[in-house]
This record gives C-alpha cells, structure tokens and sequence, in this order.
C-alpha cells in the first residue's frame, strides 16, 4: 500500500500529481509508530518509489527500511534518509508505502494480517 500525493490512479506518469520538498530537513528521518494486532507482523517500509516515473519522486533509487517486526503496543521507528541528498528530497510523491507478504507473516494459518501505524512524519 502506497500514499501517493495525487489523484486515484496516479502513478507520477503525468502531471496530475504534486510533491512535497523535503530537502530541509533537519535530521532528515522518516519517522512512524506501528504495532501489530498479535506482535510478530513483518513489513517493510519504502519512500519514494516513483523515482522512475517523469512526474514522480526526485530520488532516483527508492529508500527501503530493512524488515521490521512489529510489537503488539506501539513502537517508534525511524527510517534513515541521511544518505538522500537535498535534491533527492526536492520532490517526493510517495511519502510513505509499507510492503508485506503472508509467507513472511507469523500468523501462516489465519487470512488476517492486522497492524496500525501512527504518528507518520519527517523531521
């Protein structure tokens, strides 16, 4: 699942779309809380997937987190973006997309994967 800044069905092909300059960040860090309904939930999380696309995201390669498991209270995480450079950061239409799958995911018996974020930001 991908929050994508633009309008259903935009993949940063035109645009349609806009982006956000985060080139000033100061400690330049994707930060967020998440939990898992019964703890052991794995996803990984990615900004900036566009990159590819001509209206997309100004990074060039995306930033993906290693894989995170997830406790069943709130934890903070804080994903790395000291290697981005300030234009990397100019525009970024994909702020926020997490990625799992049911073969990684502790619950292999049951159809349901539950997890909450909160606090999504940069700083």
């Amino acid at each position: 699942c991908a929050f994508i800044s633009g309008p259903d069905g935009w993949w940063g092909d035109d645009a349609r779309g806009w982006g956000f300059d985060l080139s000033g960040l100061k400690k330049k860090h994707l930060v967020f809380e998440a939990c898992g309904a019964n703890g052991g939930e794995k996803l990984t999380v990615k900004l900036g997937i566009l990159g590819g696309k001509p209206n997309g995201d100004s990074m060039a390669k995306a930033v993906e987190s290693k894989q995170l498991t997830l406790p069943a209270t709130f934890k903070k995480f804080e994903i790395d973006l000291s290697e981005c450079s300030d234009k990397d950061l100019s525009r970024i239409s994909n702020g926020f997309t997490f990625v799992l799958t049911a073969d990684e995911q502790s619950m292999k018996n049951s159809k349901k994967t539950q997890f909450c974020f909160r606090s999504i930001y940069f700083e």
